[in-house]
């Protein structure tokens, strides 16, 4: 990966925006941060976010935030391009892409009360079309920005619970947290919550950790 980054990097001003997206979350989807290689990204990305569609953007902006590179200037012009840029993105972005600039500015910690409204809307209206693992990085964030009302939480809880796939121990924890802080009022949604955590990973790990345990007891024992 290294010698990739080191020979893409003098590249960069010839790469098309959908290019720089998809190199930066090669590197990013492995958590892997080559700080050139990310430097040079957003250097050759300020000034073009406009130019970014959607979908290539909410991956730009995933990619930073999953290895926690933090470009003010970029990050700056990206929340103004949501908010007002030509493309009009909170009107046209997918759920899935809008999830994924939602959780990229919580991620990174960004300071901007009117984006976090303005993004937690969008996200709610397209709710119903979110993937399970993007429903708990949604939770997730909108309890980081303090976006997560009792309605939102409602809806969250009752999509994780007619779910038949939402199974990954990340996407329970993060709905969990994201919740929890309205757990009492959530009433029976949240003790539901807990025990299909409960059946569903929790007591599943435990058995394959007692397992391992054994075996691996086992084997010192020979």
């Amino acid at each position: 990966f290294d010698a990739g980054a080191e020979s893409a990097i003098p590249k960069l001003e010839s790469f098309k925006t959908q290019e720089l997206a998809n190199l930066l979350w090669t590197f990013a989807n492995q958590t892997l941060c080559h700080e050139g290689l990310f430097a040079a990204v957003a250097q050759q990305a300020r000034g073009r976010i406009a130019e970014f569609d959607n979908f290539d953007l909410s991956q730009l902006l995933w990619s930073f935030a999953k290895v926690w590179w933090r470009d003010v200037d970029l990050i700056k012009e990206a929340a103004h391009d949501m908010l007002h840029g030509p493309k009009q993105r909170l009107k046209y972005m997918c759920a899935q892409d809008l999830g994924c600039v939602l959780w990229a500015f919580a991620m990174l910690q960004w300071k901007d009360e009117e984006l976090f409204v303005a993004l937690a809307r969008a996200v709610r209206e397209h709710f119903n079309t979110l993937k399970p693992l993007d429903v708990g990085n949604v939770a997730w964030a909108l309890s980081v920005s303090q976006q997560m009302d009792l309605e939102t939480a409602r809806l969250i809880a009752d999509n994780v619970l007619r779910a038949n796939d939402f199974v990954t121990a990340e996407g329970w924890v993060h709905v969990l947290c994201g919740l929890q802080p309205l757990a009492e009022k959530l009433g029976h949604r949240w003790e539901e919550l807990l025990s299909r955590f409960e059946s569903t990973i929790f007591s599943p790990l435990c058995t394959l950790t007692a397992l391992r345990l054994l075996r691996l007891k086992k084997t010192t024992m020979m």
